[in-house]
């Protein structure tokens, strides 16, 4: 027999962890003091990421605070979200998975959005310590869009640094 306390107070905790849509500082602060510990090579992780389709609905929570619309961590748009955007991390030698962000978008998160998306886990990933080697996803149409964006802007970066531009990176996003 396992002793629980009651769905009142397990709900009253729940309405004091800060869990909000887009980067979650709390999240990443502890990565931060767990990089610190970490060596080298267990801080190289892999950034995946997935939508999934949602029921749009909203719900009025604590604190005037209604739920259902998109809102991707910087605002909060007037229409219902029926998509949600997950981002997690998975370590490449050491064995971990870790939830990093997540958004509520209206139909799917469009390449530019989900791009800047992206490149904002990624320095709040480098700020922590962890090493981005990889990203995983599906090949849906706004995925294959935001990775060639943040591709372009890449090389636009490498040119103008005088660094040499390779086109294997090209093949390995393409298959």
């Amino acid at each position: 027999m396992l002793v629980l306390p009651s769905q009142q107070i397990l709900s009253t905790f729940l309405n004091q962890v800060n869990i909000k849509p887009g980067i979650n500082n709390n999240v990443f602060a502890q990565l931060k003091a767990r990089a610190n510990e970490m060596k080298p090579a267990d801080k190289l992780c892999i950034l995946m990421f997935d939508e999934m389709l949602l029921k749009a609905n909203i719900t009025y929570e604590r604190k005037d605070l209604v739920v259902g619309f998109v809102n991707n961590g910087r605002e909060t748009k007037p229409e219902f979200a029926d998509h949600a955007q997950v981002f997690m991390i998975r370590g490449l030698i050491r064995k971990y998975k870790q939830p990093v962000a997540y958004t509520f978008a209206h139909a799917a998160t469009k390449g530019p959005e989900l791009s800047l998306q992206i490149k904002t886990i990624f320095e709040n990933l480098q700020e922590t310590g962890f090493n981005v080697v990889a990203t995983v996803c599906d090949q849906g149409t706004n995925n294959r869009n935001a990775l060639n964006l943040l591709l372009n802007e890449t090389r636009v970066h490498m040119l103008k640094s005088g660094q040499e531009v390779r086109e294997e990176t090209k093949l390995i996003i393409d298959r």
